[in-house]
């Protein structure tokens, strides 16, 4: 992703997380990070340990203004979409959700 990404766009990346003591290169970390903050991308986090989140996956989520999503429901959803689009159009979004149960793919 890194190096295909195209630095004139926002760049979504959503991992989805479910490790505990994860041992990552600090070398290989560390480059890949500058690489992701020059090409302009976003890494955020969903995992159902989202608040317990630490080490160089938290770093990678705050260093490239990512957020960490957890097993919120509907809640967590309306922030990821918030995350990535305008907030008009996300709430909009949501209220025709709500009135007609439609849930888009």
């Amino acid at each position: 992703m890194a190096d295909n990404s195209d630095v004139s766009v926002n760049n979504y990346i959503f991992d989805f997380y479910n490790q505990t003591e994860a041992i990552f290169e600090n070398d290989i970390s560390d480059d890949l990070l500058e690489k992701i903050k020059n090409r302009n991308i976003n890494i955020s986090i969903i995992s159902p340990e989202a608040d317990s989140i630490t080490g160089y996956q938290k770093m990678l989520s705050d260093s490239t203004g990512g957020i960490t999503i957890g097993n919120s429901g509907d809640s967590g959803y309306k922030r990821l979409y918030q995350h990535v689009y305008d907030k008009k159009v996300v709430d909009q979004s949501f209220r025709a959700i709500l009135i007609t149960g439609y849930q888009p793919i």
